[in-house]
C-alpha cells in the first residue's frame, strides 16, 4: 500500500478562507463605515448645541437688564434699551437701542445691532421668534445644520426671561 500525503491547500480550500476573510474585513469596513458617520453627526449635534446656546445665552443676559417701557417686540425682533449709569438724582442713562434678529448670510445669522454695528452671535439659525407677556418674554430659537452625509439635525431652544427694572 502507497500512501500519499497531501502537503498543501486545494484550490476549493483556498476559495473558501479568501470568501470567509472577504466578508470579515467587509463587515469591518461596514461598522467603520457606520461609526464614522455616527461621529460625524455626533459633531454637528454638538455645533448645533453649541451655537443655540450662544446665542441664547447673550440675549438672555442683556435682555434681563431691560425694562418694559424699554422693549418693542415682534414675532421675530426685539428691539431695548438698558441702564448705562444712574446720576445723582436716580435718573437712569440708557444705552442706545439694541435689536437681536435674524440676518447676515443667508438670512441665517442670529445678529446684536447697536449704533449701526452688528455683531453675529450665532450662525445657521432657521427661526427666532419672540412673545411677550406681561414682564415675561419667551425666545424660541431654532438651528439646523446638514451633516456630511447630507442629513439635517435641527436643535430648538426656548427661554423665558423676566425684565429687573
Amino acid at each position: 500500500m502507497s500512501s500519499k500525503q497531501a502537503n498543501g491547500f486545494t484550490l476549493v480550500e483556498l476559495m473558501v478562507v479568501v470568501l470567509i476573510f472577504s466578508i470579515i474585513i467587509g463587515a469591518i469596513f461596514a461598522v467603520l463605515a457606520m461609526g464614522k458617520k455616527s461621529w460625524q453627526s455626533g459633531n454637528v449635534q454638538i455645533e448645533i448645541q453649541q451655537e443655540i446656546r450662544k446665542g441664547m445665552d447673550s440675549m438672555l443676559k442683556e435682555l434681563r437688564q431691560s425694562s418694559l417701557g424699554r422693549i418693542t417686540i415682534t414675532a421675530s425682533t426685539v428691539t431695548f434699551r438698558i441702564p448705562q449709569s444712574v446720576n445723582n438724582s436716580g435718573n437712569i442713562t440708557w444705552s442706545e437701542a439694541i435689536v437681536y434678529s435674524l440676518g447676515g448670510m443667508n438670512g441665517k445669522q442670529l445678529l446684536r445691532t447697536q449704533d449701526e454695528e452688528s455683531r453675529v452671535l450665532a450662525n445657521n439659525i432657521q427661526g427666532l421668534q419672540f412673545s411677550a407677556s406681561g414682564k415675561e418674554i419667551t425666545i424660541t430659537l431654532v438651528v439646523e445644520k446638514e451633516t456630511v452625509s447630507q442629513h439635517t439635525l435641527t436643535a430648538t431652544l426656548s427661554s423665558q426671561v423676566t425684565l429687573r427694572n
